[in-house]
């Protein structure tokens, strides 16, 4: 039954590309010869859709829908294909086949009609994901990270474990830099921090964004303003093709240094995010390595070269009465470099060079560039004024690019 189906179906999901553009899953629907389809922000109006003969009939006039005739429905689940294939209504039963890679599983509902045979498939389905739901959101999840750029795990520039790395990066070798270079050191108490980061992406076509509230403070010790604890508890939410995602990334880290030029900060962290919309969720812990190295140049100018080791990885939760982890874990290398001037009695400029490289599992995103630039008030001022900056950076990786704007003050 399900052969029969598959020509029209890759016919089917090849047309699911132009729908892609804007809508992070796809359902399609082909009965007899007729083909039909629709995009989607959440998986439960998907579903809902999918499963409900008179939803389709509604929806769907054009395809003259008949439950008691077979069907394929696609699910493009973020650049994943899922089917369900039924076959004809006889003898008051029908079954429903649902296909993903290795998995194939295959029910039969009955009923007095088409339509309620076809209800009593669908039911003993959900019942079956209830049971396996974990190892098929397992799978599922770990394609989506490694074939689309559309995770929010891993594997794109808006994905969990890459802002974890970012803001690793960000707290142990941006702002310690920025903050330290052209003060005094009766000029650094202990700093709040507060920003804002938005960030705007093409992925593959899907538009992609975040807004984040970077929150953080910083203890300096009284006798060295270099030693630092690091507490960082961003905040975020975003859309992926208009569906909502929520994330935070509390962490933990410190600040040694080795000697006037060169300091070492190693953090601790732990991240959260979850879609509804997408029906995803994760958590990843954090531990991270920065070297931050600085060169004193002429005129008030510096340069600063970071390299950071970190390991991520998926942590097993329980969600929705399913346990799960997709075992997703990458050492991540972010290396940059940062050129520091003054650009008049006030303002200061950084410009900056960083690059990400991913090792571990397989994900979309292998390695990732971004090119950014900063403003700021000089830090030869008093007051907090002196930790008042904002700047852009643009980002590139394999089917993504998109900008990054920043704002923060520290007090």
């Amino acid at each position: 039954m399900f052969n029969a189906h598959k020509s029209q179906l890759v016919i089917l999901l090849a047309t699911s590309l132009r729908v892609m553009a804007n809508d992070p899953l796809i359902l399609t629907i082909q009965q007899g010869g007729t083909t039909v389809q629709s995009g989607f922000s959440s998986i439960d109006n998907l579903i809902s859709t999918a499963k409900n003969t008179a939803s389709i009939q509604s929806a769907y006039p054009n395809l003259n829908f008949n439950p008691a005739n077979p069907a394929t429905v696609g699910l493009n689940y973020l650049g994943n294909n899922l089917t369900l294939a039924t076959t004809a209504f006889t003898n008051n039963s029908q079954q429903l086949t649902l296909t993903l890679d290795q998995i194939n599983h295959t029910v039969t509902g009955s009923g007095a009609s088409a339509t309620a045979a076809r209800q009593d498939a669908f039911n003993q389905m959900q019942s079956y994901l209830k049971t396996n739901g974990g190892n098929l959101w397992t799978l599922l999840q770990k394609q989506v990270v490694a074939s689309t750029p559309f995770s929010i795990i891993a594997g794109n520039p808006a994905s969990l474990q890459s802002i974890q790395a970012s803001n690793d990066f960000q707290n142990a070798f941006i702002n310690p830099t920025i903050q330290v270079n052209g003060a005094s050191p009766d000029h650094i108490p202990n700093l709040f921090g507060l920003g804002f980061t938005h960030g705007q992406f093409s992925q593959n076509g899907i538009d992609v964004s975040f807004n984040t509230l970077p929150l953080s403070y910083t203890w300096r010790s009284n006798s060295d303003a270099g030693k630092q604890l690091i507490l960082s508890m961003p905040i975020s939410e975003g859309t992926v093709g208009g569906a909502r995602v929520y994330s935070a990334q509390p962490a933990l880290g410190a600040r040694f240094p080795i000697n006037e030029h060169w300091s070492l900060s190693p953090f601790l962290g732990v991240g959260f995010s979850g879609s509804s919309d997408l029906g995803q969720a994760t958590v990843e812990s954090s531990t991270s390595l920065t070297s931050d190295y600085n060169i004193p140049l002429a005129d008030n100018r510096y340069a600063a070269i970071g390299n950071m080791i970190g390991y991520y990885k998926t942590l097993r939760f329980t969600a929705g009465g399913y346990t799960v982890d997709p075992d997703i874990h990458n050492t991540i290398f972010r290396n940059g470099l940062m050129l520091g001037t003054p650009v008049s009695n006030m303002l200061s400029m950084e410009f900056s060079y960083i690059n990400t490289l991913f090792t571990g599992v397989q994900t979309y995103t292998r390695n990732q560039n971004e090119v950014g630039l900063s403003l700021g008030a000089r830090h030869e001022l008093t007051g907090w004024i002196s930790n008042l900056r904002g700047g852009f950076s643009y980002v590139h990786a394999r089917d993504i690019h998109g900008m990054r704007f920043d704002f923060g003050v520290w007090f």
